[in-house]
């Protein structure tokens, strides 16, 4: 597993539901969005449920480094898991990365 010791934060619309707050990582040299964690307490880490690569997405940066802004809406089933045949072509999703970040901190 890797760990991830930075969370970034991107703004994201998702279609019909509103403008989001998203946890985002670095990872193999690409942004992900971290649209779910998956909290493991009794072992101190988080994990995401899933990633999806925000580095081919058109976005900019925020009022910081540690912002970005997702220029077009993401449909709310990509960002749940369920992405559409017809738009597989159009998002990077990986599902249990074998990412986590410590939470005893």
């Amino acid at each position: 597993m890797i760990k991830i010791t930075k969370i970034l934060k991107t703004m994201v619309a998702i279609q019909s539901e509103g403008i989001f707050l998203c946890d985002t990582i670095e990872y193999e040299g690409k942004l992900w969005l971290v649209p779910e964690w998956l909290d493991n307490p009794s072992k101190g880490y988080s994990m995401p449920a899933r990633i999806i690569c925000l580095t081919f997405l058109p976005h900019t940066h925020g009022f910081s480094e540690d912002e970005f802004v997702l220029q077009n809406p993401i449909p709310k089933s990509v960002f749940d898991g369920h992405i559409p045949l017809e738009l597989r072509n159009s998002y990077i999703v990986i599902e249990n990365p074998e990412i986590f970040v410590d939470i005893r901190t």
